[in-house]
């Protein structure tokens, strides 16, 4: 392994110190090269338990154990999945003891309080809380062999993760501080094919950061690839698989909205389709919402074969009514963070993967209409009410559970 990877990831494979920093684009042999580190740190380290965490427990488990490539096969699956007691999700590598857990809210500190390690490997630190960032330098300070390991995407300048401690430690030329920095041609497996595949599935902000490593901040459009051939007038020929109702009960400054939006596979791959809608201003009372999500539900129920609705979690009350009228299986949505949710849409866009009938022409404008807000240190979507967001949430609650599904 360690002969086929480049000069590059053969320097940082053989650093030590407090903290090893893997930054770059995708597909830049990074997360590979530091498991390999990680790998080697674990089985030379006098210290028998370790951390490892990425932006929730299921994003840790796909990037970075799982996989031809992930930390279990590079052991030579020596590397054992467990659970502990207490529910704890661990790897035991003969007699190393490795947890693994997500690090995505104000709560996730609280997995790891108490736990003395010797290292930490963190996946996406960018998207790890504050505090679990603080908490988990703490746990290691008593180690006889202190190493962490941080991999991210570039970001926004302004991030915390850059402010409070990548170009701090830089700046400050802390001692057992090393930072690389990859890109695509750091990769020997990358062939020229892929490489132009990878940069096709990217515009923007993200064709920036994602492939070509750099740090940006979201500016302008939300969705740069979103173009009339998004937009059809009939539904595709394949066949609706299923579908999945998004709700986004307003207020009274936002509208209510609805979207349906379905599914079905070409080529062996998932896409989507948005249906449906509906977007009213009135909000007139909770009785003529339930009245109206209750028509519009059972009208796409089993013309759509759609039986789930995901709705804002906001509002439990007409949560629980819209349950009771029995008609599909009601939950409160998801909510992911909303630059995921448009990067995936962009990207979906893109590969034209993802597309909106034409007289759904409400959540037409306002995807065309979205915008990053300029005056906000971290990035989000203008919600001022110049632009109709409703229309967009509705239809994120209702592809964002099966983003995973077009990867």
């Amino acid at each position: 392994m360690i002969q086929q990877i480049s000069d590059k990831s053969k320097q940082a494979f053989k650093s030590s110190g407090f903290l090893t920093v893997y930054e770059g684009a995708v597909r830049s042999a990074k997360t590979f090269t530091s498991l390999l580190q990680w790998y080697k740190y674990v089985l030379m380290s006098p210290e028998k338990t370790f951390l490892m965490s990425g932006n929730t427990l299921g994003s840790i488990s796909r990037n970075c154990l799982y996989g031809d490539f992930g930390f279990i096969a590079i052991t030579g699956n020596k590397a054992k999945p467990k659970t502990d007691t207490d529910g704890s999700k661990y790897l035991q590598l003969k007699d190393k003891r490795i947890y693994y857990c997500g690090a995505d809210n104000k709560a996730s500190f609280k997995k790891i309080r108490g736990l003395t390690i010797g290292g930490w490997y963190a996946d996406e630190i960018n998207l790890h809380d504050r505090d679990f960032i603080e908490t988990a330098l703490a746990r290691s300070f008593a180690s006889v062999d202190r190493q962490n390991i941080w991999t991210l995407n570039p970001d926004r300048p302004g991030h915390y993760i850059y402010t409070d401690y990548i170009d701090k430690y830089r700046d400050a030329q802390i001692p057992g501080y090393n930072y690389f920095h990859f890109t695509m041609e750091d990769n020997p497996a990358i062939t020229p094919e892929r490489l132009n595949e990878i940069r096709a599935q990217y515009t923007g902000v993200f064709y920036q950061r994602y492939v070509l490593g750099l740090r940006v901040a979201a500016e302008g459009a939300c969705y740069p690839s979103f173009t009339d051939a998004n937009i059809i007038d009939n539904l595709p020929e394949e066949r609706i698989l299923f579908s999945v109702l998004g709700s986004d009960i307003g207020g009274n400054k936002s509208a209510t909205a609805f979207a349906l939006v379905g599914y079905y596979l070409k080529d062996k791959k998932m896409h989507a389709v948005l249906i449906d809608e509906v977007y009213d201003i009135e909000n007139k009372n909770t009785d003529t919402i339930l009245s109206k999500w209750r028509t519009f539900a059972s009208n796409v129920k089993n013309k759509y074969n759609c039986y789930d609705c995901y709705t804002d979690s906001a509002e439990q009350l007409i949560l629980k009514s819209m349950r009771d009228a029995g008609i599909m299986n009601v939950h409160n949505s998801l909510k992911k963070p909303v630059i995921d949710r448009i990067r995936f849409l962009d990207m979906a866009f893109a590969n034209k993967r993802f597309y909106v009938l034409k007289h759904c022409a409400k959540t037409i404008d306002a995807i065309r209409s979205a915008v990053y807000d300029s005056k906000s240190q971290e990035e989000k979507r203008l919600d001022d009410g110049t632009t109709n967001i409703d229309s967009l949430d509705a239809m994120e609650y209702a592809f964002e559970k099966h983003m995973g599904d077009f990867i």
